[in-house]
């Protein structure tokens, strides 16, 4: 019973993002594996589609951290692929697991955001997105009600590769950022202009 509920429930979401896609922006995508916690463990499947990188991960984070998915990570980058990570400025009081991606040259930026950076992408190769609510932690995978999609697609990962650029405009290395009260004027200047122009939002 439990198991027919989460494959309706599966079904009702690939059919939503279908939906979402064809309404916003029309782009075709190969295959979607999607992932519900705490039922099922959704760390294996994003370790698994690291491992399978060839040139480059670049991510974007909350919070993080999961000791499984920092050495899969390390691994491929001793195999020569280049691994770049967007945190939240939660991160900059690092933990050890924090440490441990610096010390494998990792390299690590922060968001600079008036608000919080609360992305959870990962952005494999040319052809992969992983994304959905789950924060790259062991909580996420063992406590937390979560879920993971992995998309294959070209034209979805070169999407989500133009938002990450964008992002890294906005980002500081970890152990250099500089904050300034000036520093977020240009989000307050189109957060005022956004509210100004949508009624709805006053």
């Amino acid at each position: 019973m439990k198991s027919k509920r989460y494959l309706i429930f599966g079904s009702i979401l690939l059919t939503s993002f279908a939906i979402y896609i064809s309404q916003h922006q029309k782009v075709p995508f190969e295959h979607m594996e999607v992932c519900f916690t705490p039922s099922q463990k959704c760390t294996p499947l994003i370790i698994r589609n690291i491992r399978k990188a060839k040139n480059s991960i670049y991510v974007q984070a909350y919070t993080w951290t999961s000791k499984d998915i920092s050495q899969a990570l390390v691994e491929m980058k001793k195999k020569g692929v280049e691994i770049k990570i967007i945190l939240d400025k939660v991160n900059m009081n690092k933990n050890n697991v924090i440490h441990f991606l610096q010390q494998n040259n990792i390299n690590l930026m922060i968001d600079h955001v008036p608000g919080i950076a609360h992305n959870k992408i990962i952005v494999i190769d040319d052809h992969t997105v992983i994304t959905g609510s789950f924060n790259f932690s062991k909580a996420a995978d063992t406590k937390n009600v979560e879920n993971v999609v992995k998309i294959q697609s070209k034209e979805v990962n070169q999407i989500y590769m133009k938002n990450w650029i964008k992002r890294q405009k906005f980002a500081q290395d970890i152990d250099n950022v500089v904050v300034s009260k000036n520093a977020y004027k240009p989000w307050k200047e189109n957060y005022k202009y956004h509210y100004k122009k949508h009624d709805r939002y006053k």
